[in-house]
């Protein structure tokens, strides 16, 4: 038997690993089917799911799955919407800074998953959550980039972010381990950019190229980019997009702004449930 002192004081608890990710927050509707309707036909869906979605909030959700504390900074708002979000996050271990304005709610996406795993998404990203839309109820689209058959659209910028105050003792500026962003909201993706400074990783999560992209990705030491990611919104071969991103990347170096860094750690496209380049 082990004969262990009473009195002997605690060993100090481990530190979790501590993430700050900025962007996008959603509520998804996903249904799985055998294979997507065509014009005018109802499916049968297999499965169905309705969850807090986003590229942000899936990565502080994965993060806290791993064990790391994950600070989400995003516009959630409220409403029956927002309600679904937070107990997500709740349920997830995501700590939620929520920057919206009076009267936002989160965006709603329709994912349709095919049996081969191809999906169909269908949402406003994060424009339906801007605080200055259109007199008519829409945002005022962008010509279409290069390569691209879909309006691009800038949400607005909000020169003024009042982070929440956080539940924990943690200061974003100095105690914060990786930044993680997506574009969705640029003004916050910023924002998390200057907090981080040149101190920690700071990981791109690229689905599509918009404007605000060209100020992001130089700030980043990581980009993990998706297929249909276009640098610049022009079209080009895998190999090549590598190339431009780590040239653009490796180019900002330290004087290209505050939170810029020395060029990109690593860059990457993916493609679905193919290989990783």
């Amino acid at each position: 038997m082990i004969d262990v002192d009473p009195h002997a004081p605690e060993a100090p608890a481990t530190r979790r690993v501590r993430g700050l990710f900025a962007g996008l927050a959603t509520l998804d509707i996903v249904s799985h089917v055998d294979r997507a309707p065509g014009p005018d036909e109802k499916v049968t869906a297999t499965w169905q799911l309705v969850a807090a979605g986003g590229p942000a909030l899936n990565a502080a959700v994965t993060f806290a799955a791993l064990g790391g504390h994950a600070l989400l900074l995003t516009r959630v708002g409220s409403g029956p919407t927002a309600d679904v979000v937070r107990a997500d996050l709740r349920a997830c271990g995501v700590e939620l800074l929520d920057v919206a304005r009076d009267g936002m709610s989160p965006p709603v996406s329709s994912v349709t998953v095919e049996a081969d795993g191809t999906r169909r998404v269908v949402g406003l990203d994060a424009v339906q959550s801007a605080h200055d839309v259109v007199a008519d109820g829409g945002p005022t689209p962008r010509t279409p980039v290069a390569g691209s058959t879909s309006p691009v659209v800038d949400p607005p910028v909000d020169a003024d972010i009042d982070i929440p105050a956080i539940d924990t003792d943690i200061e974003i500026g100095t105690d914060i381990d990786i930044v993680l962003v997506d574009g969705h909201h640029p003004d916050l993706a910023e924002r998390a950019l200057d907090l981080a400074g040149s101190r920690v990783p700071r990981v791109l999560d690229a689905g599509r190229w918009r404007p605000a992209m060209g100020r992001i990705v130089p700030r980043c030491t990581e980009v993990i980019a998706s297929s249909a990611f276009r640098l610049d919104g022009v079209e080009d071969d895998v190999d090549t997009r590598l190339a431009r991103v780590l040239d653009r990347l490796a180019g900002a170096g330290a004087g290209a702004g505050a939170g810029a860094g020395e060029g990109a750690a690593f860059a990457a496209v993916t493609a679905g449930d193919g290989a990783i380049r």
